[in-house]
């Protein structure tokens, strides 16, 4: 989706900080092992959300392992923006709150004005 958003190449990442635990339970975050190695892959709207072309998405799940990335309090998973992830709905009595902290590199500065903010060199 940062496609749509001018990035002209995928040289950014994601880190997901878990704040409860996230467990199979309470629909932890789940990934396609690999994902990121296949290359931009259209995303369009899915329930509601950007999501990635689930016909591709389904063809990959035959080839690529499924992980549930199970976390306690305080981990952390740093991950490529072209992983495929997604989570299931909690439905548990047990809160799924996560930080994510999305990064991109300075060169490579969305290449038109949208709602995220351009790059802005730090003055020290």
């Amino acid at each position: 989706y940062w496609y749509k958003n001018g990035c002209l190449f995928p040289d950014m990442l994601t880190v997901f900080i878990a704040i409860d635990k996230c467990w199979k339970e309470n629909g932890c975050l789940q990934i396609l092992e690999g994902s990121h190695k296949c290359g931009r892959i259209e995303h369009v709207m899915v329930g509601g959300q950007t999501g990635a072309d689930l016909e591709r998405v389904e063809q990959l799940k035959k080839v690529l392992p499924l992980k549930y990335v199970e976390l306690e309090p305080g981990d952390a998973l740093f991950f490529h923006s072209n992983l495929l992830h997604n989570s299931a709905p909690n439905q548990s009595p047990h809160r799924r709150w996560a930080f994510l902290c999305a990064y991109n590199r300075a060169s490579n500065n969305p290449v038109y004005e949208h709602h995220h903010p351009q790059y802005t060199p730090l003055t020290k």
